[in-house]
């Protein structure tokens, strides 16, 4: 929640690693088989659990629509597309 109170992209949706799992249901109903979910974090390692978690977690959830990692996460952000994006 600290991390993502300072610093988060336009229309993310804060969902922490250790609840993920709980969380499916909530994820399905947001990409509702049409929005693809993207996984980021600070640095990129997280999210490729998260990823990893909800590509497997598609089978029993079939409307989690497309998903993908975010390589190098908000730092990778900062550093490649918006430099004024905050950097932590």
């Amino acid at each position: 929640k600290n991390q993502y109170d300072m610093c988060a992209l336009d229309g993310a949706v804060n969902i922490p690693l250790a609840r993920l799992q709980d969380e499916l249901d909530e994820i399905e109903r947001l990409s509702d088989g049409k929005r693809p979910v993207y996984c980021i974090c600070r640095r990129g390692i997280a999210s490729v659990e998260a990823a990893n978690i909800l590509y497997t977690a598609q089978t029993a959830h079939p409307h989690i629509h497309s998903v993908m990692n975010i390589a190098g996460g908000l730092t990778a952000w900062h550093e490649e597309i918006d430099e004024s994006f905050p950097k932590y």
